[in-house]
């Protein structure tokens, strides 16, 4: 697979920082003004969501400040992945039985799909791991020993559930669009034409990726609770929810740091453990699937084109998708924000 090369073909990527996720048949791309997914139809066509919204980076500058920019990044992250995963639904739905996309029920199935999830990410990933040190006989062992046993768990969590879930169709495909995305970006950034063949030779691999900020958040994790003691399970679960967002702004930085310096030693370094689980949730792709990720690149990045020998994609409504994650980010796009801005616009993540 090949490489993004260094030097002078770097050009796009000091000039944006894109990003996206996999989703139902498809990839969503951000950008600091405007967000897309294209997703693959049952008829083979490609549909096509373009959202205009500004990050909130770009409209105030607390918004950049270091620490504070990653759980900024990590919300608008959440909020635009959610709507993006709405709306790939929408038209996988739409393809199924026709059913109308922005019916009330779907968006309270939705809203309790949301809330379950949460919980059973709170449960096995934070209060399960802290429980299981207990059982491994963490508080005679010390503080220091229980968080490690702690932290190791939670990885341990982490890769079986990613493993296990990867063995469901589905769940392969959405990681093939996830391979896709990685290396759309990989092609733009290495400053080569995105077309389906120069894609096809990229790596699946990225650190911006998600993942890799998700290994982060467990090293980080395991360092701050070290300084929290080993009191007792509750007050101690309680104290991991507490301190969430400082971990967040913590691995975010250093995520950052591995985005905006990615050819040097330390970055290169820093990135290795978290693209080595990234092979866990990418996958070689398709060409018709790597035509999608084009589709959704060239509808936010300046200076990609769609290739010619790709039909139009056909317009979706966004049934409330654009507007309901402009309200959840509160940013309205402006006449005056739509000038392009510099890496720093963008929160430099990406599943």
């Amino acid at each position: 697979m090949a490489q993004a090369p260094s030097g002078e073909e770097h050009v796009a990527e000091r000039e944006h920082f894109y990003g996206g996720q996999a989703v139902i048949e498809g990839v969503m791309m951000r950008a600091p003004d405007r967000w897309a997914v294209a997703v693959r139809r049952a008829s083979g066509r490609v549909s096509l969501l373009i959202c205009e919204q500004s990050a909130l980076a770009r409209r105030h500058r607390w918004a950049r400040w270091p620490l504070l920019r990653g759980n900024v990044g990590l919300y608008e992250a959440l909020v635009l992945g959610w709507s993006s995963l709405q709306a790939s639904a929408q038209m996988a739905l739409a393809d199924v039985s026709g059913q109308p996309a922005d019916k009330p029920s779907g968006k309270f199935v939705a809203v309790v799909s949301g809330v379950l999830a949460a919980v059973v990410g709170v449960g096995l990933f934070i209060l399960l791991p802290t429980w299981s040190a207990d059982w491994f006989g963490g508080r005679s062992l010390g503080p220091v020993a229980a968080n490690a046993i702690e932290g190791l768990v939670r990885l341990g969590v982490l890769v079986a559930y990613i493993a296990v879930v990867g063995l469901l169709p589905d769940i392969r495909r959405v990681f093939q669009y996830h391979g896709a995305e990685h290396a759309a970006i990989n092609c733009f950034e290495a400053g080569q034409p995105v077309t389906p063949d120069n894609v096809m030779r990229f790596s699946t691999l990225h650190p911006r990726c998600g993942t890799s900020f998700l290994l982060t958040v467990i090293v980080v994790k395991l360092v701050v609770n070290c300084f929290l003691g080993w009191p007792d399970l509750w007050l101690r679960f309680l104290l991991r929810l507490a301190v969430l967002p400082l971990v967040a702004a913590l691995a975010y930085e250093a995520i950052y740091f591995a985005g905006r310096h990615r050819d040097s030693f330390v970055a290169r370094l820093l990135a290795l453990p978290g693209m080595a689980l990234e092979r866990l949730t990418t996958r070689r792709f398709t060409r018709d699937q790597a035509e999608v990720a084009i589709y959704a690149l060239s509808a936010v990045a300046e200076g990609v084109a769609l290739p010619s020998d790709l039909p139009p994609p056909d317009p979706w409504p966004s049934t409330g998708m654009c507007q309901s994650a402009a309200g959840a980010c509160a940013a309205e796009l402006a006449p005056s924000e739509t000038s392009s801005g510099g890496q720093d616009n963008l929160p430099p993540n990406e599943s």
